[in-house]
C-alpha cells in the first residue's frame, strides 16, 4: 500500500547534553565527588549532570543502573583529572592507568577499571554516536579537572550574565549534608579566602534542603562574585539557578513529585540522590547519621513537615535506596514517618512510602528557555504500518541569542529532542539511528533513540566551507518515526531474530483492515454485539433460526436475525439491524438462504448474490430452480440466514478475541494506544518460530508484552517454557510491563507464584500484572 500524505505536529525542544560522569569510589569517594563537581560546574548545562561512582573492580551498583535508564544520558564521561589529584586522593590507582589521549599524560588520568565501568554503564544506555568536528565520538568522554580543556562535545559555561551573589555550599565543608548541598547549589570558581568561610551547621543545611524554603537557608551559603550590600542568603537563589544561562527546568506534568529521597551512607546512595534531584527536582539525601543525631533528626522532620503541609495536592513522598536491603529501607521509612508525624504532619503514615527503583514519578528536563516544546506542523509520508517519515527537511530556527550556545569553533552545541503527536512506537529503546531517518537520505547528524523522542546533535556533521552562515551549519535530518510492527522487527533484529505476524495474527489483521483498523476491531469484539457473534461458534444442534451444517473440515452454525436478537446481547431490533448492516457493508457478514439440492439433497447456505432464479449445488454441481421445494419449509416464504466471514470465525474459534479484549482493557484511559497481536519470533537462521507473543502494546510511551489464555498456564515443563519465553520477549523488546490475561474469573495462584518465582530466578525486574475475566 503506498504511503499516505498526512500533516502532523512535531514538538521540538533544544537542550544541553545529559552526561553521566563516572567517579572513583574505591577510596575517598566524597573527595572525588567534590572534585568532579568543580569540573561539572563549569560546563554549560552542568547543573543537569549526574555522577555514577564505580568501585575498585569497575563495578557499578545495579540500582543506579536502573535509575540511570530513566535519566537517559547522551554521553558518558570518565572524570580524569591530573596525576597529582590521583596521588593525593587514591594513590593505589596509579599502578594501573588507562592510556591517555593527551600529549601530556599527567593532565588526564583514570584507572583501568574506569573503562570496565564505562562498558557496564554504556550497555544499559542509548548513547549518541557519530562524529564531532570530523572525529568519531568515543565510547566515553574524558572530563578533566576544572581549568583544563573540555571534550568538544561539551561547552564551557558562557552565561549571559553572572550573578553578583548566590547561595553556594562550599566544597571545603566536610559533612554529608554539605556535599549534597554543593550539588544543589553548584560550585563557581572561588578564591582561597572565600573557600575559608565558616561552614554551615549540618542541621541547618538539612532543614533548608528538606523544606526548600529560602527562609531556612543558612547565612553561610551566601556567596559574592563582587561586593553586594544587604544581601542575605534568604534573598538569593542557588548559583546554578541564579546564572543567566538561558536554561530552564521544564516538566509537562502539572503535579510533579513533592519529595523524592535516597537513604543510605554509600557512594551509590549519594549518587542516587543526585539522580533524583536532576530527574524530579528538590530531592534529598538521608544518611543513617542524619537519623542518629538529635539535631539532624529534628531538622529533617521539621523540613519535611513544612514542605509536605504546604502542598495543596497532598502528594506522597517517595524513599528509595541503592545499597540497603528492602527491610532496612522499610525500617528507615517507618522511623522517618514517626519523627515527621511527631513534628506535626498528621498523615505522615499515608504520605511517606518506601519505593523500588526506578521511581515512577514525572520527569523534568533542562531546556533552552526560548525553544522549549516548540510545535510545528509538517507533512509526513505515513506507511501502512504507521511509520511516519518527514516529507521534507525540517525547519529548525536558531535559539534567540544563539552566541552562548556555540562552541569555540562556532559549532552549535545544543541537542534537539523531536516527538510526533500520537507516536506508534515507544521511545528510548535503542532503535538504530538508520531506522530514525528517511531511507536513502543523508542525515549529516548524530542521532539516537532517546527517552524524549528522537534526539540529535544540532550541528551539521558534513563538510562546511569556511565562513558558512550559522543557519546553514544546523543539522536538519529527515526524521522517521517507526510504526509498531516496524519497531518490533528492528528490536528483534538486535537479538538476531525476525518477527512477523503468525497465521492467526494475519487473520486478525485481515478482519481489522475491513473494519478500518485494530481499534475498530477491539471495539467490536469488546461490545455486546461482538460477544453475541460467538453464537456462530455454537455447538448446539439445529433449531429455530439456527442451522448447523458441515462445511470444509467441520461443522458451522448459521443464524437468522431473530435468533441473534433472542439471545439477548442487544434487545433493540433497530440497533441490532444497524450492527448487522455495518458488517454486511464490509463483507464480514453474508446474507443468504438455506436451500437444499433437488438431486443430492444437501442442505446448504447460499449467499444472496449467488441465488437468482436458479442456484448451483455446492456439493454435486447440479443446477436447481429456486422454487418453494428448495427452501427449508418452516414457513410460507424463506427467511434470511447469516454467515460470519471464515477469517472472523477462525479468530473467535482460536481464542483470537482474548488479545483484543486484553487490548481493550489496556487502552482504557490511555491517551495513545496501539497494539499488535499474534507475533511470531524466530532465530534468523531457523525455519520454525521460537515463540509467539499474543499481544505487544504501546500505551502512553510504555511497552507491554501480553499473554492470553482461555484458562491457566498449564503445568510442569510446558508452563516453565511458556513463562520463560515471555520473559525473554520482554527483555528482547525492553518492555516496561508483562501482562498475563485469562478468561477465567480469577488467575490460579499457582500460576501467579510460578511467574514471580521464575522472574526472580532469572533476575527479570519487569513488573508483571495478572488480569482475569477477559471475556464477559
Amino acid at each position: 500500500m503506498p504511503a499516505a500524505l498526512e500533516h502532523r505536529e512535531v514538538t521540538t525542544s533544544y537542550r544541553p547534553p545529559r552526561v553521566a560522569v563516572l567517579t572513583y569510589a574505591g577510596s575517598s569517594w566524597q573527595a572525588w565527588a567534590r572534585e568532579a563537581l568543580a569540573a561539572i560546574s563549569r560546563v554549560w548545562g552542568g547543573e543537569g549532570f549526574v555522577v555514577i561512582p564505580y568501585g575498585t573492580r569497575g563495578e557499578v551498583a545495579p540500582a543506579l543502573l536502573q535509575q540511570l535508564r530513566r535519566y537517559d544520558p547522551d554521553y558518558l564521561a570518565v572524570f580524569a583529572p591530573g596525576e597529582a589529584t590521583w596521588a593525593a586522593l587514591s594513590p593505589e590507582t596509579l599502578n594501573d592507568l588507562l592510556v591517555s589521549d593527551d600529549i601530556d599524560e599527567r593532565v588526564s588520568v583514570a584507572p583501568t577499571v574506569a573503562a570496565i565501568a564505562a562498558a557496564t554503564v554504556g550497555a544499559e544506555c542509548v548513547l549518541l554516536h557519530g562524529y564531532t568536528d570530523g572525529l568519531p565520538i568515543p565510547d566515553y568522554l574524558r572530563l578533566r579537572a576544572a581549568g583544563e580543556t573540555l571534550p568538544p562535545q561539551l561547552l564551557p559555561l558562557t552565561p549571559i550574565a553572572l550573578p553578583p551573589a548566590a547561595q553556594v555550599a562550599s566544597t571545603q565543608w566536610n559533612s554529608d549534608a554539605a556535599l549534597f548541598a554543593a550539588y544543589i547549589t553548584g560550585r563557581p570558581a572561588v578564591g582561597a579566602d572565600e573557600e575559608a568561610q565558616p561552614p554551615a551547621a549540618a542541621a541547618d543545611l538539612i532543614r533548608w534542603m528538606a523544606s526548600r524554603e529560602n527562609s531556612h537557608a543558612p547565612e553561610a551559603l551566601t556567596w559574592f562574585a563582587r561586593m553586594t550590600l544587604s544581601s542575605r542568603s534568604s534573598d538569593l537563589r542557588p548559583w546554578f539557578a541564579a546564572l543567566d544561562d538561558g536554561l530552564i527546568w521544564w516538566t509537562n506534568d502539572a503535579y510533579p513529585a513533592r519529595v523524592t529521597a535516597s537513604y543510605g551512607d554509600a557512594a551509590e546512595d549519594f549518587a542516587l540522590a543526585v539522580l533524583f534531584d536532576r530527574l524530579y527536582g528538590q530531592a534529598l539525601w538521608i544518611t543513617t547519621a542524619t537519623l542518629g543525631q538529635d539535631a539532624d533528626r529534628m531538622a529533617l522532620a521539621e523540613g519535611l513537615r513544612d514542605r509536605m503541609t504546604s502542598d495543596p495536592f497532598e502528594r506522597p513522598g517517595l524513599l528509595a535506596t541503592a545499597s540497603m536491603t528492602a527491610a532496612g529501607l522499610d525500617h528507615a521509612t517507618a522511623e522517618i514517618r514517626s519523627i515527621v508525624h511527631a513534628a506535626g504532619l498528621d498523615d505522615a503514615e499515608e504520605r511517606l512510602h518506601a519505593s523500588s527503583l526506578p521511581l515512577s514519578a514525572p520527569i523534568r528536563r533542562l531546556l533552552i528557555t526560548t525553544h522549549a516544546n516548540h510545535r510545528t506542523t509538517y507533512p509526513f509520508l505515513v506507511a501502512g504500518d504507521g511509520t511516519a517519515t518527514l516529507a521534507h527537511d525540517p525547519l529548525l530556527p536558531l535559539p534567540l541569542n544563539a552566541l552562548p550556545f556555540l562552541t569555540d569553533s562556532l559549532r552549535p552545541a545544543w541537542l534537539v529532542d523531536a516527538t510526533i503527536d500520537h507516536p506508534q512506537a515507544p521511545y528510548g529503546r535503542g532503535t538504530a539511528p538508520t531506522h530514525l531517518h528517511a531511507a536513502g537520505q543523508a542525515t549529516w547528524a548524530d542521532m539516537r533513540d532517546g527517552r524524549d523522542g528522537i534526539t540529535f546533535d544540532a550541528a551539521f556533521t558534513g563538510y562546511l566551507p569556511p565562513e558558512t552562515p550559522l543557519q546553514h551549519a544546523i543539522a536538519r535530518p529527515r526524521l522517521q518515526f517507526p510504526g509498531l510492527m516496524s519497531w518490533v522487527q528492528h528490536a528483534a533484529s538486535r537479538g538476531d531474530m525476525r518477527a512477523a505476524p503468525s497465521r492467526p495474527g494475519q487473520l486478525s489483521d485481515l478482519v481489522g483492515d475491513r473494519l478500518g483498523g485494530r481499534q475498530a476491531l477491539r471495539q467490536l469484539v469488546g461490545s455486546s454485539f461482538g460477544q453475541g457473534l460467538r453464537l456462530f461458534l455454537a455447538n448446539e444442534a439445529s433449531g429455530p433460526g439456527h442451522v448447523r451444517l458441515r462445511r470444509d473440515a467441520g461443522y458451522e452454525s448459521f443464524l437468522t436475525f431473530d435468533a441473534v436478537l433472542e439471545q439477548g446481547s442487544i434487545t433493540d431490533p433497530d440497533i441490532l439491524r444497524d450492527e448487522f448492516d455495518a458488517l454486511l457493508r464490509v463483507g464480514l457478514l453474508s446474507r443468504g438462504l438455506m436451500l437444499d439440492c433437488g438431486e443430492c439433497g444437501t442442505l446448504q447456505f447460499t449467499p444472496i448474490d449467488r441465488a437468482g432464479s436458479s442456484f448451483v449445488c455446492s456439493r454435486c454441481g447440479a443446477t436447481n430452480a429456486l422454487v418453494a421445494d428448495r427452501w427449508k419449509r418452516n414457513r410460507s416464504e424463506p427467511e434470511f440466514y447469516y454467515d460470519l466471514h471464515p477469517a472472523f470465525r477462525t479468530v473467535l474459534r482460536d481464542r483470537g478475541d482474548l488479545p483484543l479484549l486484553l487490548g481493550s482493557r489496556l487502552a482504557r484511559l490511555a491517551v495513545d494506544y496501539n497494539d499488535l497481536a499474534e507475533i511470531e519470533f524466530a532465530a534468523v537462521s531457523a525455519k520454525t518460530p521460537s515463540f509467539e507473543i499474543d499481544l505487544i502494546a504501546h500505551r502512553d510511551g510504555t511497552l507491554i508484552v501480553g499473554e492470553c489464555k482461555e484458562s491457566s498456564l498449564g503445568s510442569g515443563e510446558q508452563r516453565k517454557q511458556l513463562i520463560a519465553k515471555r520473559l525473554d520477549a520482554a527483555q528482547l523488546l525492553r518492555a516496561d510491563r508483562i501482562v498475563f490475561g485469562t478468561a477465567l474469573p480469577e488467575w490460579p495462584q499457582r500460576d501467579v507464584d510460578a511467574v514471580h518465582a521464575m522472574a526472580s530466578t532469572r533476575q527479570v525486574d519487569t513488573p508483571v500484572d495478572f488480569i482475569a475475566g477477559l471475556r464477559p
